[in-house]
């Protein structure tokens, strides 16, 4: 399996119906939850188990938050060769991304110092309407 700078599998990476750049697009798919979680050791039930993540608040088996940081990690050291060290991260989690789901990243802020990105999650709601949801903002600070 070929793996990605931070160690994302490159097949991970594929284009959503949101934009064409394939570079800011993640699909979480059975394989990669299975390899992350045994990269990682994480192995809880919400994660892995379709009967016990059922029982949780969302419904369904959700992505590893750190496999989705990782793979936005992955996008902004896709973006620029010269990158600084990040000095601080900050994530906050709106909403689960569900296992076969499709991530794109979007820059949303940016200075020398800072840069701020929030993953989209396209997904069909009841109404049958397609919806586009903020699943997760990333908030990068780096040295100048």
């Amino acid at each position: 399996m070929a793996l990605s700078s931070f160690g994302v599998p490159a097949q991970a990476k594929r284009s959503l119906p949101m934009t064409s750049d394939a570079k800011n697009a993640f699909t979480f798919n059975e394989e990669l939850q299975t390899e992350f979680a045994r990269l990682s050791g994480d192995w809880n039930p919400m994660h892995m188990n379709t009967a016990s993540a059922r029982r949780t608040q969302a419904g369904r088996r959700v992505v590893h938050g750190v496999h989705i940081v990782v793979c936005a990690l992955d996008y902004v050291a896709s973006l620029s060769g010269s990158l600084s060290l990040p000095t601080s991260l900050g994530t906050r989690f709106v909403k689960p991304v569900y296992v076969g789901e499709s991530v794109q990243f979007r820059e949303t802020f940016r200075t020398n110092s800072d840069l701020r990105l929030e993953a989209l999650v396209e997904r069909i709601v009841s109404l049958g309407r397609l919806a586009r949801s903020m699943a997760s903002a990333m908030n990068r600070s780096a040295m100048s």
